[in-house]
This record gives structure tokens, C-alpha cells and sequence, in this order.
């Protein structure tokens, strides 16, 4: 029952995002407006999005660059602690792509940053670590398959 806590951890970063972007829009309920026209608000407002839009980049980036280190020779040990290594980077580097769109609506008051932000949040969703895949991609055999 190893992916249990690496499946709670991934919720714990889904619920956060999901809370957070909740009580903002509760916050700014009153003020909030869609507006694409983020570069008359202030010049920096466009790099949000594109942090946002990159962060989802790198985390894919990354993350596949660590799960390429992974030798089929280690032991299923080592081959699960990488993974959750570079699983966690991914999901941090998504959380913190939703997480600045969200401060940005937050400050703004212009719920368009919210639409980069459900982006970075639905690649997180979709990165959710199931039993299926995580075999896949360790290239697991029968023994280790049932200590997963």
C-alpha cells in the first residue's frame, strides 16, 4: 500500500488550489470582473499567466527528466522513491502555477486569471498517480506490482 500516501499528498495539493481559488472568488464577489485586458491594468499582470502556462512546462519538463534516471536495474525501492520525487515536483510546480493566478485574481479582481488558473489545476487533477500507470511507466514486474 505504498501509493496511498503519495495519492493523499496529491489530493492535499488539489483541495488547497480548489479551497483557495473558492475563497477568493467569495471574497471578491462584489468586485470581480472579466477582463482581457490585462496590459491597461498594469504590465506585469501579463507575466502571470505565462508563469502559470510555463510552470505546467517545466513540471512536465522536469519531471520526465527525472523518470528518465530511473534505471530498470534498481531495486523497487529506489525506482518508488524517484517517482515520488519527481511526481512531487511536478505537482508542486503546477500548485504554484494555479496558486499565482489565484493571488492574482485575488488582487486584481479580474476573474481571467482564473482561467490560467484552472489549467494549471486540471493538469493537476489529471496528474493523479494510479496503480496503471505508475507500473507503466517504472516498468514494474509481478512481484513489485503487488507491493504498489
Amino acid at each position: 500500500m505504498k501509493l496511498k500516501p503519495i495519492q493523499l499528498i496529491h489530493t492535499a495539493f488539489c483541495v488547497a488550489v480548489f479551497i483557495f481559488g473558492a475563497v477568493t472568488l467569495f471574497i471578491n464577489k462584489d468586485i470581480l470582473v472579466f477582463s482581457t485586458q490585462m496590459a491597461n491594468e498594469g504590465a506585469l499582470n501579463l507575466l502571470f499567466p505565462l508563469i502559470g502556462l510555463i510552470s505546467i512546462s517545466i513540471g512536465i519538463f522536469l519531471y520526465n527528466r527525472m523518470m528518465a534516471g530511473i534505471d530498470e536495474t534498481d531495486s523497487f525501492e529506489t525506482k518508488l522513491t524517484k517517482y515520488q520525487t519527481a511526481f512531487l515536483v511536478k505537482c508542486a510546480l503546477f500548485e504554484a502555477g494555479a496558486l499565482l493566478n489565484i493571488v492574482a485574481c485575488f488582487i486584481t479582481g479580474n476573474s481571467i486569471f482564473m482561467v490560467f488558473a484552472g489549467i494549471s489545476f486540471l493538469a493537476l487533477l489529471m496528474s493523479r498517480p494510479i496503480k496503471e500507470k505508475i507500473v507503466e511507466e517504472l516498468k514494474l514486474q509481478y512481484p513489485d506490482t503487488e507491493n504498489l
